[in-house]
């Protein structure tokens, strides 16, 4: 095997070429051979007897691929043994000249396996010195009035239906309560039966012309209406049918909410107000320092960001745009887009991205190297407690997220990033002067929304 560094190339790439004779490629198909000859079952031949000839007629050509797939890992194997470099990523193999030969070819002993093997490679990165960066904690104090506001609007959220007292139709905008029966043809269809429902009149969540038909109705009232479900409806059987619903309005309801009090106070299940307004100010207390930790961090990284004095490869940048730009039309897809980004082109958005792909990458490889540096890990009782924070984000699945992180080992791994980075943060910031500040929570806030906060890919090895 005869491996040659390429000369000429781009910067944080490296290039080999790789030779290896024939002889060399036979030996090792001539191994793949015998390991398919080993479990071969044939008529007239004991097992693992068969001739290498016979055994080389059914699996000759898939013996020859993973001849030269080992071949391969063999020379990226020896090329990272031999040269003082950390891959960024895989390495990328091009085939020159191939020693086999094809269906109804003749072999031609004077080739040689010959392949380029190219890999982006991680720069040489210098940890700066971080003790003439001064910050600023921006921290916010919860009022009284913030108390107040919040239960105000715990409040307006307390939306429950309260039968009406006054007898008189029901109006949109009311909630009805009703017994239901559907029938097609005349004959009543599975799923289309409910008691005691609630129908919110002028409100989703029902076929098109259900609820609109019920405008009017008294309680105690009975009424036959007619519905076609849509062409799309998901139960094929129903999709475009004309049926008859038998409804029986057993109350009007209208939407009404709790008012600032003890009775609020134990319909959102504390023992009294002042219960409700204790867990109100914790709560908003830890959202308040969640936001300075936040804002903390973002300054960081932008004085950061200034210090970072080596170049990587725009491979490595087209591959962080990439999974950004994808994320970002999934998110348009959903209907979810930032207004302030509807009006920009895509040529404008791409640079703007790409900006920030840049930046990640720099921030991500510079916060790893300090990992490395300082030999941070991440616990086994930090991975559990980072586990369990992602289940509880999928109530009802949890045994089906728990296997899905324990049999993916790239998913564990992920998991460790958002913890080191937290690590390096935090020995960063015993570095650095800080002051601190008081502002409002809705600045604070916003000055946390226009900031970019986000995981920067760290690498834990």
């Amino acid at each position: 095997m005869k491996i040659t560094p390429v000369a000429e190339k781009e910067n944080l790439i490296e290039k080999f070429t790789v030779t290896i004779s024939n002889e060399d490629c036979e030996v090792r198909v001539k191994e793949s051979l015998q390991k398919y000859g080993a479990d071969l079952k044939l008529p007239g031949f004991r097992p693992g007897k068969v001739p290498l000839s016979i055994v080389k007629q059914r699996f000759g050509q898939s013996a020859q691929h993973e001849a030269v797939d080992a071949l391969i890992q063999k020379a990226w194997e020896e090329i990272l043994k031999e040269n003082d470099f950390r891959p960024a990523g895989q390495p990328k193999v091009k085939l020159i000249s191939f020693p086999f030969a094809g269906e109804g070819e003749e072999a031609d002993a004077s080739k040689e396996l010959s392949f380029e093997i190219e890999v982006s490679v991680l720069p040489e990165i210098k940890i700066p010195d971080v003790s003439d960066i001064k910050l600023t904690r921006h921290v916010s104090k919860i009022s009284d009035d913030s108390v107040e506001k919040a239960l105000k609007e715990v409040s307006e959220q307390s939306r429950f239906p309260k039968e009406l007292e006054e007898k008189r139709p029901s109006e949109e905008g009311d909630i009805v309560r009703v017994d239901f029966l559907g029938k097609k043809d005349g004959t009543p269809f599975e799923g289309g039966a409910g008691k005691g429902v609630d129908v919110e009149l002028g409100g989703a969540g029902f076929i098109p012309g259900f609820a609109e038909q019920m405008v009017g109705m008294s309680a105690g009232e009975k009424k036959v209406i007619n519905v076609t479900f849509p062409k799309d409806y998901q139960a094929e059987e129903l999709a475009g049918k004309e049926v008859t619903f038998d409804i029986d309005l057993l109350a009007i309801m209208v939407p009404t909410t709790y008012p600032v009090g003890e009775e609020l106070a134990k319909a959102a299940g504390f023992e009294n107000l002042d219960k409700l307004k204790e867990d109100i100010r914790t709560r908003l207390e830890a959202e308040a320092k969640e936001l300075s930790n936040l804002s903390l961090k973002r300054d960081m990284l932008d004085a950061l960001i200034g210090k970072v004095d080596f170049e990587i490869s725009d491979e490595m940048v087209e591959s962080e745009f990439n999974q950004i730009w994808s994320h970002l039309q999934q998110e348009r897809s959903a209907g979810r887009i930032d207004p302030s980004e509807a009006l920009k082109d895509e040529d404008t958005l791409k640079t703007e991205y790409r900006a920030i792909a840049k930046r990640r990458v720099s921030l991500g490889l510079l916060l790893s190297e300090i990992a490395q540096k300082e030999k941070m890990e991440v616990s086994q009782e930090e991975l559990m407690g980072a586990l369990q924070a992602e289940i509880a984000r999928f109530p009802g699945q949890e045994q089906k997220v728990l296997q899905y992180f324990l049999g993916n080992e790239g998913s564990m791994n992920a998991l460790k990033g958002p913890i080191l980075e937290g690590k390096v943060m935090d020995f960063l910031l015993e570095k650095v002067e800080i002051s601190e500040d008081e502002i409002e929570m809705e600045a604070l806030a916003k000055l946390v929304s226009e900031g970019e906060t986000q995981q920067f890919g760290i690498r834990a090895e």
